[in-house]
C-alpha cells in the first residue's frame, strides 16, 4: 500500500486520511496456513507533526486458520493499531521520494498478532488422546487413558498436606 506524502512534507500540521482495502498473501505461521478470503480494511493518517511524519493505522480483517485442538476450521478476527514514523531508522518507514510503502509493515503487525493457539470455539473439546475422533462431533466410548509411565509416580505424591 502506498501512500503519496508530497502534501505531508510541505505543509506542517497536515494530515492525510486514508481508508483502502488490502490484498494479503495466504501464509504458513506457527506451523499452520493463514488463508485470507477478503480483503483487510486499513484506515488511519499520516500527520506532519513540526517535521516528523507520524503515520497511524488501524487493521481490521480475519483469517482461517487450523484449531490448535482439533485441527478444524477456525476463524480469527483481528483490529491492530499501528504507529510509526518515516525515516531512516531501522524501525521506521523508509521514504521513497515522497512515498511510502506500507505493504510490509502492515503484513508484520498482522503476521506478528497472530496468536500461537487459535480454537474454533472456546469450548473445543479436542481429540480423544486414545482414539482420536474429534470429541466436538462424536462422542467416543473410550472410558480409560492409559497414562504415561514417566508420570506414573507424580500419583503417589501426597499434596493434600502441603501449603
Amino acid at each position: 500500500m502506498i501512500l503519496d506524502l508530497s502534501e505531508v512534507l510541505s505543509n506542517y500540521d497536515y494530515t492525510l486520511k486514508f481508508s483502502r482495502e488490502i490484498t494479503m498473501e495466504n501464509e504458513k505461521v506457527f506451523g499452520s496456513d493463514m488463508i485470507f478470503e477478503k480483503p483487510v480494511l486499513v484506515s488511519g493518517f499520516a500527520k506532519n507533526m513540526s517535521g516528523t511524519i507520524e503515520v497511524f493505522a488501524n487493521l481490521k480483517g480475519e483469517y482461517k486458520t487450523e484449531c490448535a485442538r482439533c485441527g478444524g476450521e477456525a476463524v480469527q478476527t483481528f483490529s491492530i493499531d499501528y504507529i510509526n514514523t518515516v525515516g531512516d531508522g531501522e524501525e521506521e518507514i523508509p521514504l521513497q521520494g515522497t512515498s511510502i510503502d506500507l505493504s510490509d509493515a502492515f503484513y508484520e503487525e498482522i503476521i506478528c498478532d497472530k496468536p500461537m493457539c487459535v480454537l474454533c470455539k472456546p469450548s473445543c473439546r479436542g481429540l480423544c488422546p486414545k482414539c482420536g475422533c474429534n470429541l466436538n462431533t462424536t462422542d467416543c466410548d473410550c472410558t480409560s487413558f492409559e497414562s504415561d509411565a514417566v508420570w506414573e509416580k507424580l500419583k503417589n505424591l501426597n499434596l493434600k498436606d502441603e501449603v
